[in-house]
């Protein structure tokens, strides 16, 4: 009901432009989100359609088309990493670079690591779903401790969940 609905006012730092001025159209006007992204798709299927041509040949009609998906996704995530990367009390400076660096802590970087471990399991022949976690070996110190790191992540969600709610 509408008496036991709670409002709580979540405060943000100034998003600024790599000039360190508060982030505003060369108009003066705020930037629209959708702007925001579009702009990240764009420079995204800039730098896909510029490997593509790097490994050579032609670019078909159906591969055109999931280029654009494709950029849409890594666009529209690098906003939202890079966003939800920020400590949201402290101003941050906003780079179309920084978020769609393909090395560091990007979701660039997070979505092609999750494409070669998929590529991996691929090849493997194997379903993740299928593998028996008993039957791991972790024999070296950093993937016990990634294993271990990765245990805590629902502790972690549900501790984010307490945190907004």
């Amino acid at each position: 009901s509408d008496a036991d609905a709670r409002l709580d006012f979540m405060g943000f730092g100034v998003v600024q432009g790599e000039d360190g001025k508060k982030f505003k159209t060369r108009s003066g006007d705020v930037v629209r989100l959708r702007d925001l992204l579009d702009e990240a798709a764009s420079r995204a299927e800039s730098e896909l359609r510029k490997r593509a041509e790097a490994f050579g040949g032609e670019i078909s009609a159906e591969r055109e088309e999931r280029m654009k998906a494709d950029a849409e996704r890594i666009g529209v995530a690098a906003v939202k990493y890079f966003d939800l990367r920020q400590n949201r009390n402290s101003d941050y400076k906003f780079s179309y670079d920084a978020m769609l660096d393909a090395k560091g802590n990007t979701a660039v970087y997070v979505l092609y690591a999750y494409a070669r471990i998929v590529g991996v399991l691929q090849k493997s022949g194997q379903e993740a779903s299928s593998l028996d976690p008993a039957s791991l070996d972790l024999g070296e110190p950093t993937e016990r401790a990634l294993a271990l790191r990765l245990l805590r992540l629902p502790e972690v969600l549900a501790q984010v969940e307490d945190d907004l709610l």
